[in-house]
């Protein structure tokens, strides 16, 4: 359902004259991480881009793919809990670690885990 009502939402706005349209996606180093438990909604969240873009066409499409998002009410407590993980010295040598190993290699890492949860 969220990808057809973010199509919907895109549809209506181009109905209604917008010229430009600005969707929150996720990035794909959170998509690679939580493709299995929310696949649906990463399909949802393909699919309304997909959409937007057949819409709006590239150049006046904007979609903006964040890091984690947390907090609120329902989720107040995991902020506090994601700061004290990232703040770990296991977190921080995990991210010195793969500095170090970065350094000795001469193709660019890619390391999704630590872009989804420490950018």
């Amino acid at each position: 359902q969220n990808g057809l009502v973010n199509e919907c939402a895109a549809k209506i706005a181009k109905r209604s004259g917008a010229h430009r349209f600005v969707f929150l996606s996720v990035s794909n180093e959170v998509a690679k991480m939580v493709e299995g438990p929310i696949d649906g909604y990463m399909r949802g969240k393909r699919h309304a881009e997909q959409c937007i873009f057949e819409s709006f066409g590239h150049e006046d499409s904007i979609v903006l793919g964040p890091s984690l998002m947390y907090g609120g009410r329902r989720l107040a407590s995991l902020g506090k809990l994601y700061s004290r993980v990232v703040r770990s010295p296991l977190a921080k040598g995990y991210v010195n670690g793969m500095d170090v190993l970065r350094g000795l290699s001469s193709t660019p890492v890619e390391d999704w885990v630590e872009k989804s949860v420490f950018s």
